[in-house]
């Protein structure tokens, strides 16, 4: 994802801030049946630049329309 900056798009998906995201586990099994052990980032929310620089997050699961959130 790209960084925000004062020339992002208003609307744009940007890169979260620190923090806006956790490290967990994850374990891969390749074909030879060998098993690889290691860290993922992953994250709830999104982050969407407001073309002035600040931007927001929000949960991945719903869709603003009109002011009303709409469940996936």
């Amino acid at each position: 994802m790209p960084e925000n900056t004062e020339n992002t798009d208003a609307g744009t998906e940007v890169a979260l801030k620190d923090g806006w995201d956790t490290e967990t586990t994850t374990t891969v099994k390749i074909p030879d049946g060998t098993e690889v052990t290691g860290l993922a980032k992953v994250s709830t929310v999104y982050a969407v630049s407001d073309g002035k620089i600040i931007q927001y997050q929000f949960q991945r699961d719903f869709t603003m329309s009109a002011g009303q959130k709409i469940q996936e």
